[in-house]
């Protein structure tokens, strides 16, 4: 004989799995979109660049960020060492870069790639990509508060949704540059 309780947890599971399954789909076509715009527009860079010259200044915003981050999905500690704060300084680099170069997001591709390539070696799940893009809007907004511009927040969704699809979506392997660096630095010496 059935258990009807069993038939109604089978189904509750089968039904979650899929329901999972559908939001991963959205979610992961949301980053999608943003991977053929390598472009952003002038008055979001400019958002950005603004908010960034505040949001620097402040010591605490990654340390900020980081209890977010573990706040709201506590499995992503085990990927940090105790002492989090040359992780710290680094994600303030990758930041300040992206920042820099916004306007050159084709340029810096292939350091997203290798970014995304590194997380990949490090098993970091594709999942995780939202919680830290959630922790880090959240920590931005709360950080500027009052200086909070219109726009400023989705101007950072933007950029942190290109950065996730490229670094999710980055080949498995640097692709081979056509011309060595030799050839690149010495045109003349490398034809002979």
């Amino acid at each position: 004989m059935v258990n009807s309780r069993m038939i109604s947890s089978s189904y509750s599971l089968s039904t979650s799995l899929i329901m999972a399954e559908k939001a991963y789909s959205v979610w992961q076509n949301q980053f999608l979109i943003f991977s053929n715009s390598n472009t952003m527009t002038s008055e979001s860079i400019n958002m950005i660049s603004k908010s960034w010259d505040l949001l620097s200044r402040d010591p605490q915003l990654v340390t900020r960020f980081y209890n977010r981050l573990f706040d709201i999905a506590p499995e992503t500690r085990r990927y940090f060492k105790d002492d989090i704060s040359k992780q710290s300084e680094k994600l303030a680099h990758t930041l300040n870069f992206l920042v820099m170069n916004l306007d050159r997001l084709d340029e810096i591709k292939e350091s997203i790639e290798d970014l995304g390539r590194h997380h990949n070696k490090m098993k970091i799940k594709a999942e995780y990509y939202v919680y830290v893009k959630e922790a880090l809007l959240t920590t931005i907004q709360e950080t500027l508060d009052e200086q909070c511009e219109s726009g400023m927040v989705e101007a950072w969704d933007h950029a942190l949704s290109h950065v996730a699809s490229t670094m999710i979506n980055a080949p498995k392997k640097r692709e081979k540059r056509k011309l060595s660096l030799w050839a690149r630095l010495f045109p003349n010496k490398a034809a002979s």
